[in-house]
């Protein structure tokens, strides 16, 4: 079997061409003081927020009969993960082979495709959930859903008030032999969510997001569920004082934070934490496959308070019709909800 050739040393400075994959990404403002452009399931972008990070540990060791006859040879840009998957050429079937940490140089022979994923290293990736009244400096509607948690809503407090959440997470990708594993086979496949690199010499310039969009599809069909099931769940365990208090609301965040792991196993199928919390999470020992992972971090940046959804008025979107009156209702009504006699909702400044 011909495999990658590993190069333990770090280069100091990335490729050109490795570089045009590492696009920099300007820090926006959002919801509660967050990046502007994230990660999005439904709407404009993503966004990888630069925080401070150790050096790259290397890579962990190869899996056996990896041998060093390569035909390419690349730098994973930081920020990056570097996975490589069975072409089907070398008869050893298709599927996923190794995983390659950020900032690392490796080759790779013609037997073997070259994929790339973001949200590894010291690239904080972020998700938002708003309600596309929130602008950047520039008047670019941030967040990667435009309309807040639940998305089946309200939930309701202990004491019974219906409201609606408004919040952002940032997360990494856990980085393990075995997450990236599960991640590729369980989540990434399934959406196409790598970056493909056909020719290492000339990688693709994803733009600001560094983003594909199988990668925003799988963030809007697994993180955003998981985070409304969180909302529902725990919103219950506060009274309606939550729509006006910052330490109650720091305290929500903080649970569905802890929260987040084992909910996202629920929704993913997927049986360990795939996603990690930045800061803390670190290798503990790269060659025995060992990665802290600590918990998600959530703010909770605002709660709006809603109003019973009647069905009987408005039929099937009645749900999108009471999100839509709170969020202008929490606007000062900066906006009105129309609908029409078909049923659609629109929202009219």
């Amino acid at each position: 079997m011909i495999g990658p050739r590993l190069k333990r040393s770090r280069r100091l400075a990335v490729s050109v061409a490795a570089a045009a994959l590492a696009v920099s990404v300007a820090a926006c403002s959002g919801i509660g003081g967050n990046s502007s452009s994230s990660d999005n399931g439904s709407s404009s972008g993503g966004s990888n927020n630069a925080v401070a990070a150790p050096p790259s540990p290397g890579n962990p060791p190869a899996p056996p009969g990896v041998a060093s006859n390569d035909t390419a040879d690349i730098s994973v840009p930081d920020g990056m993960c570097g996975i490589l998957v069975n072409n089907g050429n070398n008869k050893n079937g298709r599927g996923f082979v190794y995983a390659i940490m950020p900032a690392t140089d490796f080759g790779y022979a013609s037997g073997f495709d070259l994929r790339f994923v973001p949200g590894c290293g010291n690239m904080t990736r972020n998700y938002g959930i708003g309600t596309g009244l929130d602008k950047n400096a520039i008047g670019e509607t941030v967040g990667d859903r435009q309309m807040p948690a639940p998305l089946d809503g309200p939930a309701y407090t202990s004491d019974g008030t219906p409201v609606y959440v408004t919040l952002w997470m940032q997360w990494n990708l856990n980085p393990s032999e075995t997450a990236m594993r599960e991640f590729w086979v369980g989540v990434c496949a399934k959406y196409k969510c790598a970056t493909e690199v056909s020719d290492p010499n000339h990688l693709p310039d994803l733009g600001a997001t560094s983003s594909t969009p199988g990668w925003l599809r799988w963030q809007g069909e697994d993180i955003g569920p998981t985070l409304d099931q969180l909302v529902t769940r725990f919103v219950a365990n506060y009274s309606s004082d939550l729509i006006k208090n910052p330490k109650m609301q720091q305290d929500l965040g903080d649970a569905m934070s802890n929260a987040f792991a084992d909910q996202f196993v629920n929704v993913t199928g997927q049986p360990d934490s795939l996603l990690c919390g930045p800061g803390s999470s670190r290798w503990t020992d790269i060659s025995k496959d060992q990665y802290l992972c600590s918990p998600v971090r959530i703010t909770v940046t605002h709660v709006i308070p809603g109003a019973e959804i009647d069905f009987g008025k408005y039929g099937p979107a009645a749900r999108q019709v009471a999100a839509d009156q709170a969020i202008c209702q929490a606007a000062h009504n900066q906006c009105t909800v129309l609908v029409g006699t078909d049923g659609t909702v629109q929202v009219k400044p």
